[in-house]
């Protein structure tokens, strides 16, 4: 399977997931059923965003790959938005999804 078949299958796993979240969301009765459109618009076009940037992605890294030289103003775009991604990401993950927080105490045995 290559990137582009591996990042079809994942954008349609997104798709799926997404639909998912907005009928469970629904359910829910999240915020009335008023304010549901707004909300599902705003996650329809960040996936929009991020489908076109992972394509973005794939391309340049093939031009890339095939020799194509970025200048140094590139690479630095290339790197920040990597940057910005992660941090993206990391706001996806909160402590409340990690479970209970366990410590553990050694001790040394008096004599």
């Amino acid at each position: 399977m290559n990137a582009l078949e591996k990042y079809a299958s994942k954008q349609k796993l997104a798709t799926g997931l997404m639909h998912s979240l907005s009928s469970l969301m629904g359910k829910l009765g999240g915020h009335g059923g008023h304010h549901m459109p707004q909300h599902n618009d705003d996650m329809h076009m960040l996936c929009k965003v991020l489908d076109s940037t992972a394509a973005q992605a794939i391309a340049l890294k093939k031009k890339i790959a095939m020799g194509h030289k970025l200048p140094s103003w590139a690479e630095y775009k290339v790197y920040k938005a990597g940057d910005a991604i992660k941090s993206a990401m990391s706001s996806t993950y909160s402590l409340s999804h990690q479970g209970p927080k366990i410590s553990i105490m050694i001790k040394k045995p008096t004599l």
